[in-house]
């Protein structure tokens, strides 16, 4: 009886692998960018970015343009998606997409109904960039090529870390952050920027690839600003590093500060922490932003003795002055111009003083507009770098 129940479940257990449906490898194309733009004859225009199949072997590789891009239009998001092959001949994979271009004047119209696609299809993970294109179209992001043989989205996205490393300026907003912000009751989403550089015309010809100097190129350019789902305005690359103070993700940067003299000093940053308390006193939103930072000395031309103890707390002293009035201008800007709170200030409201927020909760942004904005900055300058004296101070 044992045998008789085995030998059926191997039976049913082969029947059912029988079904199994396989993709052979040379049938694929593997997606790594995407672009929304609005379309000429219909509702959207959606761009895909391949990587070009001969350039993944390292025997073949090297000889041609490494991404190819294509663009269909539709009503919707999923319609143009399966809409692809007619014109190209493999299926396309899109589990390794790395950057989701957005045209300006979408976000400008606030009309982001193709984000619950984005969210819904099992295919794709939400972990990639989304970007706003300021200048050009989202198409010409992930087409414009540059040296070095590496596809576009696969360019940005590591433009993007790196300068987040090293400076502090991309906050690489992923989907799943936009889709919290906009759900959420105490923050409005942001978005990062780009701007397509030179003559759009030609950066996505094989040209552009064998110039010693980039000229075409996508350049990072700052933070896009949302009320609700609509766009409403732009921050500059220096507002886009003072959001991230806010948010405790500065994990590199150097801040330029400048002296009495007319000189200035650089305060490498290599450790930061941000806490923000948030309350409510006589029916007024209180909000205070407090940074602490430990940094370097690693350039000056101030006249200035590093050698006497003293001389560290007075560079200390101008350094905090300079960020804290850099911090509250941003703050005041967002606060002022646009009204939306994308610091999200009223999610720590709602966890440190509950109660009263829970009063306003419906209309925190309004309650933002006239919020008490401040900032604490203590900086702590551990060292000089390799020498005590700049080489400025032994010329004679």
């Amino acid at each position: 009886m044992n045998t008789k129940r085995s030998l059926l479940s191997g039976i049913a257990l082969l029947i059912l692998l029988s079904g199994c449906a396989t993709v052979e490898l040379n049938n694929l194309f593997v997606v790594f960018g995407m672009a929304l733009d609005k379309g000429e004859n219909m509702k959207w225009k959606l761009s895909v970015q391949i990587i070009n199949p001969t350039e993944m072997g390292k025997k073949s590789g090297g000889g041609s343009i490494p991404a190819i891009v294509y663009s269909q239009e539709g009503n919707s998001v999923e319609e143009i998606r399966r809409k692809m092959n007619a014109g190209l001949p493999r299926k396309l994979i899109y589990s390794h997409v790395r950057v989701f271009a957005l045209n300006e004047e979408v976000a400008r119209e606030g009309n982001l109904d193709f984000l619950d696609f984005l969210e819904r299809d099992w295919e794709l993970r939400d972990d990639f960039n989304m970007v706003l294109v300021t200048r050009g179209t989202a198409l010409e992001v992930i087409s414009t090529l540059i040296p070095g043989g590496i596809s576009p989205s696969t360019k940005l996205f590591r433009q993007s870390d790196n300068f987040n490393n090293d400076w502090g300026g991309a906050p690489q907003v992923k989907m799943k952050d936009m889709i919290e912000a906009f759900t959420s009751e105490g923050r409005d989403p942001v978005i990062e920027t780009v701007t397509v550089q030179g003559n759009v015309k030609t950066g996505s010809k094989d040209e552009n690839l064998k110039s010693v100097i980039i000229r075409n190129n996508v350049i990072l350019s700052g933070l896009g600003v949302f009320n609700k789902q609509k766009l409403v305005g732009l921050l500059n690359l220096d507002d886009t590093r003072n959001y991230l103070w806010t948010q405790n993700m500065i994990k590199n940067t150097v801040v330029t500060v400048p002296c009495k003299d007319k000189g200035h000093f650089d305060v490498s940053v290599y450790d930061s922490g941000t806490k923000i308390k948030a309350f409510y006193s006589a029916g007024t939103p209180i909000v205070t932003v407090k940074v602490f930072i430990n940094g370097i000395v690693e350039g000056i031309s101030c006249k200035a003795d590093l050698s006497k103890p003293q001389t560290f707390k007075k560079l200390e002293q101008l350094a905090e002055l300079k960020l804290k009035a850099s911090i509250e201008s941003t703050m005041k800007k967002v606060q002022v111009e646009y009204g939306s709170d994308i610091f999200g200030f009223g999610e720590d409201m709602y966890r440190q003083d509950t109660a009263a927020f829970k009063k306003v909760r419906q209309n925190w942004n309004e309650e933002f507009k006239r919020a008490v904005l401040k900032a604490d900055i203590s900086i702590y300058i551990r060292r000089t770098g390799l020498k005590m004296k700049s080489y400025t101070d032994e010329i004679k």
